[in-house]
């Protein structure tokens, strides 16, 4: 580990909570080529329970919350700069296939050619991953900086060198296409490319009610017991499985060990 992925935990500490996002009302026209994303209204509670909980256990400065409207590209942009905890909840994707490139009605227009997707593809495979942010199921694009997605070719260009973990709470964020010479590209790739010291990410689609208890119980062991972040996704996962089987008869792994930490685990 080197010096330069240390951060000095006798700074005040600094946070953003993304979630409860705003995607727009659907539309009859797909743009980029994904469906339409429905309202997360799991992530809104997950979001302030974060924010709580880094208040009660981190650092007296006013954490960052980006919500409904708010939570755009532009202001993601801005606001991630010098954040030393980025918690993301929203819709992830990766690799939508060629049905998505077709509206709700069967429409289609020319951002949604299915062939056109894959050729760029080809050249940036960092569009075929991504999160869905405010605006993002309205069909008229406002700007390229500013469109509804960050995508992970996009994610690379964010400053998140003071960042010590980044959670990608959203479905498929830890998927990626395995490129020769390069590796696996995917989110989480490009969160550690842009900086970030530790990432955790979801490798399939998980639960908003599920993923929301979940990630309370992780910062609650980060922040409130001093585990690292290692320990403290151990204990939430384990706390899941046991809380499940108690609360709704089953421990299936699909609603509590989809989320994996990558980069240093302390």
């Amino acid at each position: 580990e080197s010096k330069d992925d240390l951060i000095d935990l006798q700074k005040p500490q600094q946070a953003l909570a993304l979630g409860g996002v705003n995607y727009g009302a659907p539309s009859s026209k797909s743009k980029r080529g994904f469906f339409q994303w429905r309202a997360l209204p799991g992530t809104r509670a997950e979001v302030e329970s974060i924010v709580t909980l880094f208040g009660q256990g981190m650092s007296t400065l006013e954490p960052t919350l980006l919500v409904n409207d708010d939570a755009t590209e532009q202001a993601l942009r801005a606001a991630v700069a010098g954040g030393n905890y980025v918690h993301l909840a929203t819709h992830g994707f990766f690799r939508p296939d060629l049905a998505s490139s077709v509206g709700p009605n069967g429409t289609s227009d020319s951002a949604a050619n299915p062939e056109v997707y894959l050729r760029l593809t080809e050249e940036a495979p960092g569009l075929l991953a991504g999160i869905a942010l405010a605006g993002s199921n309205n069909s008229a694009a406002t700007s390229a900086a500013n469109d509804g997605y960050l995508t992970a070719e996009e994610f690379c260009a964010l400053d998140l060198e003071d960042c010590k973990l980044i959670v990608l709470s959203a479905c498929d964020s830890g998927v990626g296409e395995e490129i020769p010479g390069e590796g696996l590209i995917s989110l989480c790739r490009a969160s550690r490319l842009a900086g970030a010291r530790s990432i955790i990410s979801s490798l399939w689609k998980v639960d908003d009610f599920y993923t929301r208890h979940l990630m309370v119980a992780f910062y609650s062991k980060l922040w409130l017991e001093g585990m690292s972040p290692s320990e403290a996704l151990h204990e939430a996962k384990l706390e899941m499985l046991i809380d499940n089987r108690i609360r709704f008869g089953h421990s299936h792994p699909e609603y509590w060990s989809a989320f994996v930490l990558n980069g240093s685990w302390n």
